[in-house]
C-alpha cells in the first residue's frame, strides 16, 4: 500500500504551468498515518505541530519596477536571482533547543538545489533525512551534508538544535552552480 508523504499541488493549465507556479500558484499538504501521526506522543514520535515546518524553496526574478518577471518564450528553463522560502526573501526562524522536522520542496521552475546547513564559518553540519516524496524511508539517512533536490522533489529532514549553543546562527544554503536553466554543471555524483 502507499505510504503518506509530503505532497504538493500546482497549476497544470496547458502552456501556463511554469508561469503560474512562478506566480505562486503552488502549495504543500501533509499526509499522516499510524506511523507518521502528526503527534509527537504516538507512532514514530516525529517532531510535529509547531516543530514540523514545510519549506517551499523557489527562485524568482524582479523587473525594474519590483514586479515578478518571467520570460515565457525562454524554453531553456527559468532561473531567478532571488531565493525565497515560503514566498519570503531570506526569512529567519528562531528555534528552541530540540528536534525539528523540515519538509523541503524544490518549487523552482528549472533550478536544481544542493542544500547545506551551514554555520557562520561556512562549515556544513549534518542533517538526518527521514522521507522523500515517496514517504518515510525504511531507516533515516544519518549525517547527510548535502541535500540534492531536483525541481518538484521533496525531502523531509530532522535537525536536532539541542546540539547548538543558544545564539548559534545557521543558514540553509544552496551551493549548486547552475548558470542556465538546462541544468547544473558537473555530474550527478559531483554537481
Amino acid at each position: 500500500s502507499d505510504r503518506p508523504a509530503t505532497m504538493w499541488y500546482h497549476d497544470h493549465v496547458l502552456d501556463y504551468t511554469a508561469q503560474n507556479v512562478m506566480r505562486g500558484l503552488a502549495g504543500m499538504f501533509l499526509c499522516f498515518d499510524e506511523l507518521d501521526t502528526g503527534d509527537e506522543t504516538t507512532g514514530l514520535r516525529l517532531p510535529s505541530g509547531a516543530h514540523d515546518i514545510p519549506l517551499v524553496l523557489q527562485d524568482r526574478r524582479l523587473d525594474a519596477q519590483g514586479q515578478l518577471w518571467y520570460d515565457p518564450l525562454d524554453h531553456n528553463g527559468f532561473l531567478g536571482d532571488l531565493f525565497l522560502v515560503n514566498g519570503a526573501v531570506q526569512p529567519k526562524l528562531n528555534v528552541r533547543g530540540r528536534k525539528y522536522r523540515f519538509r523541503l520542496l524544490n518549487g523552482c521552475n528549472a533550478r536544481f538545489l544542493a542544500m547545506h546547513l551551514v554555520r557562520e564559518n561556512g562549515i556544513a553540519d549534518p542533517i538526518d533525512v527521514i522521507a522523500t516524496e515517496g514517504g518515510l524511508l525504511s531507516a533515516p539517512l544519518r549525517n547527510e551534508r548535502m541535500l540534492m533536490l531536483c525541481p518538484a522533489q521533496r525531502l523531509d529532514v530532522v535537525i536536532d538544535f539541542s546540539r547548538y549553543a543558544p545564539g548559534t546562527v545557521l543558514y540553509l544554503e544552496n551551493r549548486m552552480d547552475q548558470p542556465d536553466g538546462r541544468g547544473p554543471r558537473g555530474t550527478f555524483d559531483r554537481p
